[in-house]
């Protein structure tokens, strides 16, 4: 399964409307450099950060992919064909 969660608390302030990282720059003291290479810092934190959600759900999917192509998971456990109370225990 797929461990890894990703939290973005406030992602209003860490996400721009479309998905890119919105760099915490401190003040309007800083120069453009600096507030490039905060930007740049924070942008591969979240991608390390995410990545590691994304690359587990990668594997998971090619798994699974793959098992389908050798086992059909309906054989196992079919799909009801009577009433919702087929889901219910004996």
């Amino acid at each position: 399964p797929v461990s890894a969660m990703i939290h973005i608390p406030k992602a209003q302030e860490v996400l721009d409307r479309d998905g890119n990282i919105i760099a915490n720059t401190s003040t309007a003291n800083d120069d453009i450099k600096k507030q490039q290479q905060q930007k740049q810092y924070e942008s591969e934190r979240w991608e390390k950060y995410c990545g590691r959600c994304f690359s587990q759900l990668e594997w998971w999917a090619e798994a699974t992919r793959r098992y389908r192509e050798v086992v059909d998971p309906f054989d196992e456990s079919p799909v009801f064909v009577k009433t919702p109370d087929q889901r219910n225990a004996p």
